[in-house]
C-alpha cells in the first residue's frame, strides 16, 4: 500500500483547539513555553503522533529542543540556533530537531565521513591493514563499526548533528514557536505557512 492509499484509509474526524493544547500540557511543551507554542505547530505534532506518515517523528525530540531553548533541559547535540538572513524569514530563527528512523543517522553519519568520505576511509585504513590481519573478520568489522558510531558520537558533542527545524520568533528576550518545517522547503512556503497560522496568535512577530 501507497503512502497515498494509506492516508486515504486513515478515517477522518474534528479535531477541537482545545483538543489540541490537551496534548501540549500532555507531552511538556506547556511547560516548557507556557502561552508561546502556536496552535500550528501543536497540531502538527498532534498529527505526527497519531498519523501514520511515512518520514518518522518522535514529539519528544522537538520537546527536547524547546526545553534546551529555554534552559530548561540539557543540549540534544544537533546544530546551534540561527537566524533568517534573507527574507522574507528573515528575523525569524531555525532550531534543527532529529527525526526518527536510519536516514537520520545515515545522513548525519554521511556528513561525519566528511569530504570524500575522508574519516571513513580513514577508520577503515587503521583497522584493516597487516597489523590487524590476524583478527578475525568479525572483530575487523566490528572495530570498524565501532569507529563509524564515534563519529556520530563526535558529532553530537560538538552540536553538529542535522535535521529538520523548528521555526520561532523572538520578541522582548523570549522565543515563540511557530511550526515546523523542512529543509527542502522554499522559504516563502514557510513564511506564508506562519503567516496565515500564526499572525493572530502573536501579531507582534509580523
Amino acid at each position: 500500500m501507497s503512502a497515498a492509499q494509506a492516508a486515504e484509509s486513515i478515517p477522518t474526524r474534528t479535531i477541537s483547539v482545545a483538543e489540541v493544547r490537551q496534548f501540549e500540557k500532555a507531552i511538556g511543551l506547556e511547560e516548557a513555553a507556557p502561552g508561546r507554542c502556536s496552535t500550528v505547530l501543536i497540531f502538527e505534532l498532534y498529527c505526527r503522533a497519531v498519523v501514520p506518515m511515512p518520514a518518522a517523528l518522535n514529539p519528544a525530540k522537538v520537546v527536547a529542543e524547546i526545553h534546551a531553548l529555554e534552559g530548561k533541559g540539557p543540549l540534544v547535540g544537533t546544530k546551534r540556533a540561527a537566524q533568517f538572513k534573507h527574507p522574507p524569514l528573515k528575523g525569524f530563527w531555525k532550531k534543527h530537531y532529529l527525526m526518527d528512523g536510519l536516514g537520520s543517522v545515515a545522513k548525519n553519519l554521511q556528513l561525519g565521513f566528511g569530504p570524500d568520505r575522508r574519516r571513513l576511509r580513514k577508520a577503515i585504513e587503521e583497522n584493516y591493514n597487516l597489523k590487524t590481519a590476524h583478527l578475525p573478520p568479525e572483530v575487523v568489522s566490528k572495530n570498524i563499526a565501532s569507529a563509524v558510531v564515534d563519529l556520530y558520537a563526535d558529532r553530537s558533542q560538538r552540536q553538529r548533528l542535522t535535521g529538520e527545524w523548528i521555526i520561532y520568533g523572538e520578541h522582548r528576550g523570549q522565543n515563540f514557536y511557530l511550526c515546523l518545517a523542512r529543509h527542502d522547503e522554499a522559504d516563502s512556503n514557510i513564511f506564508e505557512r506562519i503567516k496565515r497560522g500564526c499572525s493572530s496568535e502573536f501579531p507582534f512577530l509580523f
